[in-house]
């Protein structure tokens, strides 16, 4: 149990611990993205596939930290064709320690990052691109709360 009959810990028989209140989410693009070649744009990912606390928002694309803490946040961004493209996590509009990924002569990008946060920091994904179209197919981005 919690306060207020909410429960926020749970430990099975087995030992296994869950948090169902852990903040958490995964959000995607629900149509294509059009933008400047050479540009870095914010990823408009602007459908939540959920959002346990409700820190995405989905019309800044932003994640809001609730608490202080280390979370996990992973990438994919499909491009319109092949060619140049990078992304980033940027935390308060600006970019995180060599957080650019780069790949040459591809039509994605991926990223994965630890990053610590404050309270009230957010975090945004842009792209970076010789193409422009990021594409609502295999775009998304995902991040939760590790301690």
């Amino acid at each position: 149990g919690g306060s207020n009959g909410i429960e926020r810990l749970r430990v099975s028989n087995a030992g296994i611990v869950t948090m169902p209140n852990q903040p958490s989410f995964s959000v995607r693009r629900n149509s294509d993205q059009t933008y400047n070649a050479n540009t870095d744009p914010v990823v408009a990912l602007n459908d939540k596939h959920f959002d346990v606390g409700n820190n995405f928002n989905t019309s800044t694309y932003r994640f809001t930290a609730p608490v202080a803490g280390k979370y996990l946040f992973t990438a994919v961004i499909q491009f319109g064709a092949n060619g140049t493209s990078h992304s980033c996590f940027y935390i308060n509009g600006a970019n995180s320690r060599d957080g650019w990924a780069d790949f040459g002569a591809a039509s994605a990008s991926t990223q994965t990052r630890i990053l610590t946060l404050t309270s009230g920091d957010y975090v945004e994904l842009k792209a970076y691109s010789d193409q422009t179209t990021v594409l609502t197919n295999r775009t998304r981005m995902t991040g939760f709360l590790i301690g």
